[in-house]
């Protein structure tokens, strides 16, 4: 019998790991997902079960609970077979190079993030968390973080071409939100002279005005909405950002990741056989 037969937390879960581990039929009852388990105490656990735990390089695998609260997690996966063969996945925590074809398509005439941008999104603002508990974007995040479609096809007993609509649908769903909208177009407003803080009434002094536009720079998903409504609701701004006019960063999100990819594993690797040649020499 399940342990979490309709997965009753998911309203207080946005994390797509633990949301997924919900659903995995088990008898053990030591952990409660909500009070007991967060996403780096997961991470830990399922790294601890994978075939190779040292290839995850660019990681930084830490966890604040109390190693006993911690030794009961790595029980409820050792005793979980469905989060066994999760962790026996090659490619968890690292993300594919490219969305599926009709995923991408979901995206339409939107900027388009690539899944290891979308896995180590931070998600701000009450809307956004509120989107990220439907099973839509848990399955879209799921795939990111470099859950196959085939582990979340057995797990819920669908196919694979279902695993993939749900995932479109939460596409959907997240391009509801101006701000997610605003973070696929990853501008750069440093470069951006039109932004005009002076339309927002805000009662300030220059120099405070001039503080906060820094703090826009750096955080736009942290201001309301109206902030970016004339980039947001404008098809002449979102034409200007997919030709390449308005200025654009290099990466949507930054250091230190969550979940790698190729490219990171790739250049740890290479670094470390450096500098074993150098230590060799």
């Amino acid at each position: 019998m399940s342990l979490f037969p309709s997965c009753k937390y998911r309203n207080h879960c946005s994390d797509p790991l633990i949301h997924l581990a919900m659903h995995c039929p088990s008898k053990y009852t030591a952990v409660n997902p909500v009070k007991d388990v967060s996403p780096d105490s997961i991470d830990r656990a399922l790294i601890r079960f994978t075939p190779d735990p040292d290839k995850f390089i660019w990681k930084q695998i830490k966890t604040r609970k109390h190693a006993a609260t911690q030794f009961l997690i790595d029980s409820w996966i050792a005793e979980t077979q469905m989060l066994r063969i999760l962790a026996q996945e090659e490619s968890l925590f690292l993300s594919p190079d490219r969305w599926p074809h009709e995923v991408e398509q979901s995206f339409g005439r939107n900027p388009l993030p690539t899944p290891f941008e979308l896995a180590n999104l931070v998600f701000y603002g009450r809307e956004l968390k509120r989107k990220a508990n439907s099973h839509d974007v848990v399955f879209l995040r799921a795939y990111a973080f470099g859950v196959s479609l085939e582990y979340m096809a057995n797990l819920f007993m669908v196919n694979e071409a279902s695993i993939i609509e749900f995932m479109c649908r939460g596409v959907k769903a997240l391009l509801d939100s101006k701000k997610f909208l605003l973070w696929c177009m990853h501008i750069d407003f440093s470069q951006l002279r039109s932004l005009s803080l002076s339309e927002h009434d805000l009662n300030k002094g220059i120099l405070q005005k001039l503080k906060y536009r820094k703090k826009i720079f750096d955080s736009p998903l942290l201001y309301p909405d109206e902030f970016f409504s004339f980039i947001t609701d404008s098809p002449i701004m979102l034409n200007l950002c997919r030709s390449g006019v308005i200025k654009k960063k290099s990466l949507r999100v930054a250091p230190p990741f969550r979940v790698g990819h190729r490219i990171l594993q790739d250049d740890a690797e290479e670094g470390d056989e450096n500098g074993q040649a150098a230590t060799a020499k």
